[in-house]
């Protein structure tokens, strides 16, 4: 009975530890994602810009005109006084184009960003026709 008990005893400390494990890597992965939606965080109205710039001015392949329904990352790729470069990775929905291909799903573009007075302006996005 006593080895019954040792068994049982090792097998529920095994379950602890691999409990603690997916913990710690859940909250590993909550604090990235947190770190993510903060980026834009430090660049006052950075986020209605993007979305408003791409709006106007971003197609994906082989859709037409569309709209950034969420942004799900952003990481500062550079950063000067007045200037900054944000990858960001979002969700867009659009208008099918030609050959009525799927115009929705997941992507990601830099963004430039310019000091304008106290919030922050988008000036280009990678991906974007002159």
């Amino acid at each position: 009975m006593a080895t019954a008990d040792a068994n049982v005893e090792r097998t529920m400390s095994q379950a602890r530890l691999v409990l603690a494990g997916v913990a710690l890597c859940a909250g590993l992965g909550a604090s990235v994602a947190f770190a993510d939606a903060m980026a834009l965080d430090k660049f006052a109205g950075s986020k209605e810009a993007i979305m408003s710039y791409y709006a106007a001015n971003g197609r994906e392949s082989n859709c037409r005109a569309g709209s950034m329904t969420v942004i799900s990352g952003a990481k500062v790729v550079s950063e000067s006084a007045d200037t900054a470069v944000v990858a960001v990775d979002y969700r867009f929905s659009a208008t099918p184009g030609a050959g009525n291909t799927q115009c929705s799903g997941n992507s990601s573009r830099d963004f430039t960003l310019t000091k304008s007075g106290s919030s922050w302006a988008v000036s280009g996005m990678t991906g974007q026709t002159p």
